[in-house]
């Protein structure tokens, strides 16, 4: 594409060919370049093919694989960068003010890129970074100098970063991007397929009752624009009718009962002893009262542990197996195999940390309140008379609220989890959970029109974006 540089101005205020030289190629040390003020052949892809973000910003500096290759890369690339920062450091102001003024009421999180740097490493990979968010000058240069960081974990064969990179959806089979998060001040790879899903759920989450179950998302491969997003329907019937209806969520729909109950239960509580129930021998009226509590705590307990059961078994993947060697012989189970004969703490323990790579829970702050949770949980579906007394004084602990309340704590651990892993099973957890976010299906042109035409009438031209 280029010598070593490429410097392209994409601005509604373009420079002159002799600006451009006289304020960039005398600070590079005879470094050869070239300026366009066209979007090359190479780069124009990103706005033929529908592209979810456009990576072109007002200005972008390109380094060719030829650059790339110098055994002086990493000083080479500082030198460039800081002369372009010197370079366009007169229209930085103006960049932040736009920014400003373009992200107050703007939905979604697709970036107005306002400089691109591209890295072609090799003809089957490029690393762009997209700077969209300049705060002030100094902000600008850090982002800049952490550009630095990135290129040199690359260089060094960084495994998590290399393997990072080659699992990520390349939608010009070549190049990947990174945005920088102003949290952690530090650039991030950006899965498109990922941040597509998390801006259409940042839609219909606003009025999103928390029970559904997350929408089916399918992508146009070759026009991440084109895309279908549609409700997960079932039909239920009884003897006399059916009904189609938006699939509950398990995981919400208990965890809701569970949060109710619980709710109840507290309400029911405090309002006992803000009247001073302190008696040794309670009336018959206050008796009852305590067994209206016992009730919603009861259910509170049971649905609880029910929540964390159901989250559990959903993390299971359908197709993973668990294998256990006794003495010398192979025990394989697979999903409906470990919902049934494994306990809960060892499929959150053993299996769940295997089957989908998330971290041990037995250092979580949740941990022990779910091992208690689990001990009342079963001394009240199998109840003994011997234990009933002790059973009940547990009850009226105000510990036990605390200890219920852990089903949110872990489906939120869980959710964030696999959001951070981008795993397919996040799709299966409810909104408001940690993790609003869907992973969209990936299909082919054929299956999309396939589908285009099964919802419009045939005659009705796809649309271009």
């Amino acid at each position: 594409m280029a010598r070593n540089l490429l410097i392209i101005d994409n601005s509604s205020f373009q420079f002159k060919e002799e600006y451009v030289h006289e304020n960039f190629q005398s600070k590079l040390n005879k470094i050869q370049f070239d300026y366009l003020c066209e979007i090359p052949e190479e780069l124009k892809i990103y706005r033929e093919r529908g592209f979810w973000l456009n990576p072109i910003g007002t200005h972008n500096l390109f380094f060719s694989k030829e650059t790339i290759a110098k055994e002086d890369v990493v000083e080479l690339v500082k030198h460039s960068l800081n002369c372009f920062s010197e370079f366009i450091q007169p229209f930085l102001l103006v960049f932040i003010k736009v920014n400003k003024i373009m992200k107050q009421n703007r939905e979604g999180i697709r970036p107005l890129t306002d400089i691109s740097f591209y890295f072609e490493i090799s003809d089957d990979l490029i690393l762009c970074f997209l700077i969209d968010e300049i705060i002030d000058e100094d902000n600008y240069v850090l982002q800049v100098d952490r550009i630095i960081d990135v290129l040199n974990l690359f260089l060094a064969s960084d495994e998590i970063l290399i393997k990072e990179i080659e699992k990520t959806f390349k939608a010009d089979s070549k190049t990947v991007f990174f945005m920088y998060n102003q949290d952690n001040s530090n650039w991030e790879l950006v899965d498109l397929i990922f941040q597509l899903g998390k801006e259409k759920m940042i839609r219909i989450a606003k009025n999103y009752d928390l029970r559904f179950s997350k929408p089916d998302m399918m992508i146009n491969e070759d026009n991440l624009r084109q895309e279908f997003t549609l409700p997960s329907n079932w039909r239920i019937t009884n003897s006399e009718r059916g009904y189609i209806m938006n699939i509950p969520n398990d995981i919400a729909m208990y965890a809701s009962i569970a949060n109710k109950a619980l709710e109840r239960a507290i309400s029911k509580y405090q309002e006992m002893h803000d009247r001073g129930v302190t008696y040794l021998i309670l009336s018959d009226e206050q008796s009852s009262e305590f067994y209206d509590y016992f009730e919603e705590i009861i259910q509170a307990i049971i649905i609880s542990y029910t929540t964390i059961e159901c989250m559990a078994n959903t993390c299971i993947p359908y197709h993973y197996e668990y294998v256990i060697e006794k003495t010398g012989k192979k025990e394989v189970y697979n999903k409906d195999g470990i919902e049934r004969f494994f306990s809960l703490k060892d499929k959150l323990k053993l299996i769940i940390p295997e089957a989908i790579g998330v971290p041990s829970p037995v250092n979580e702050t949740w941990w022990q309140h779910l091992i208690e949770l689990e001990k009342s949980r079963n001394e009240i579906i199998h109840s003994k008379d011997a234990k009933a007394e002790e059973r009940y004084s547990f009850f009226v602990n105000e510990r036990v609220f605390d200890i219920i309340n852990c089903h949110n704590e872990i489906v939120t651990f869980y959710a964030t989890q696999l959001c951070y892993l981008k795993s397919p099973i996040m799709n299966d957890f409810p909104v408001g959970s940690g993790c609003d976010e869907i992973i969209p299906s990936i299909i082919t042109q054929r299956s999309f029109n396939s589908l285009y035409n099964s919802f419009y009438n045939p005659s009705k031209p796809l649309p271009e974006d």
